[in-house]
């Protein structure tokens, strides 16, 4: 399954944006879950613009069923005043 993570510049907003899943971001946390894995971590995000990545969730048969909220988080890691601005969304994903 793939996710289409979607970035939007706001009030001029321009740099560079790390995409992804952090030491938590899958609930609940089990040694068998989903995999995940996105495209392109670091993602250039320009003035009033718009960007994007691809995330890609895998199981396998030893992925215990169930339903899992994925957190992706977008974090701005080129310094200046925005500097470390994080924003999360979060999604759902069901293992039969």
């Amino acid at each position: 399954m793939t996710f289409q993570i979607a970035m939007t510049s706001v009030c001029g907003f321009s740099g560079t944006i790390s995409v992804g899943v952090m030491a938590g971001g899958i609930s609940p946390s089990t040694p068998n879950g989903p995999a995940l894995k996105v495209r392109n971590y670091d993602n250039w995000l320009p003035a009033n613009g718009k960007a994007g990545t691809i995330m890609t969730v895998s199981a396998s048969q030893s992925t215990v069923p169930g339903t899992y909220t994925i957190t992706v988080t977008g974090k701005d890691i080129m310094g200046g005043c925005c500097y470390g601005l994080t924003h999360t969304a979060s999604v759902t994903l069901t293992v039969m």
